[in-house]
């Protein structure tokens, strides 16, 4: 049995063993990252981080993961239990544009998905437990609009999937675009399965103009029409103007 000075030592190594681990990634890619510099980098034994990361594919995996917790922490938070004065579809459009701009704009967990899109096992996993994050939202916020409640598990499914692959192609985009966001070279391969969308020139996009594309045609798959989506859209840039682009307060 591990004693709490022994956890405390255990998680003692792992942060910097991560932080050395994310850093080798995001500037050398899965390829280019050895365990062994790894260890260097970390100042730990290489018998200290296989004992912790069995394999490279677990470090990356928990790289990443370690910093996609940080980003989705406060949108884990949402809840429109608080906000039942406001209309259910609206509400999901505010917190999706919101999750939307917060990812586009953190290049440290894009980079690292990107380096993920070189193992489609490991990306193919993340897909699949991102899908409990959108159950969530929509079967909270969208229960009295969906009547059938199969719909909206299969509609988690393809939008974790749809999300995370445009993601990937947009910043892959900009990268090619000679964009500095992202300090390395990235593979031309993404499983087939993954592109349910195609983006024109998605590299010209901001974050901000992502978001709202990518949520203006969320909303019509629910059945909005698009002159509506868009009014939505509108209100829901309003919002985030009134907040002071604060995007995870209040939702």
């Amino acid at each position: 049995m591990v004693g709490k000075q022994g956890e405390r030592r255990r998680g003692s190594l792992q942060e910097p063993i991560l932080d050395a681990a994310a850093e080798m990634f995001l500037a050398e890619g899965y390829a280019g990252t050895h365990m062994v510099r790894v260890a260097e980098a970390a100042d730990v034994s290489i018998a200290t981080l296989y004992r912790y990361f069995p394999s490279k594919d677990e470090l990356l995996d928990s790289a990443f993961r370690r910093e996609v917790a940080l980003l989705e922490a406060p949108w884990r938070e949402a809840s429109w239990e608080a906000h039942r004065h406001e209309d259910p579809l609206m509400w999901y459009a505010r917190v999706f544009y919101g999750y939307t701009v917060d990812w586009a704009r953190n290049e440290r967990a894009l980079g690292l998905l990107l380096t993920l899109a070189e193992t489609p096992g490991l990306l193919y996993a993340f897909f699949l437990d991102k899908i409990e994050i959108y159950e969530h939202w929509i079967g909270v916020s969208l229960k009295d609009v969906l009547e059938d409640p199969k719909w909206t598990s299969c509609h988690a499914v393809t939008s974790a999937t749809a999300f995370y692959a445009l993601l990937i192609r947009w910043a892959r985009g900009r990268l090619r675009s000679g964009r500095p966001d992202f300090p390395r070279k990235v593979p031309d391969r993404i499983p087939d399965a993954q592109r349910p969308f195609h983006v024109p020139q998605p590299c010209s996009f901001t974050a901000e103009e992502l978001a709202e594309w990518y949520t203006r045609r969320r909303l019509m798959e629910f059945g909005v029409y698009p002159e509506r989506a868009s009014e939505m859209m509108k209100a829901v840039m309003r919002s985030v103007a009134d907040s002071g682009d604060r995007l995870a307060e209040g939702a």
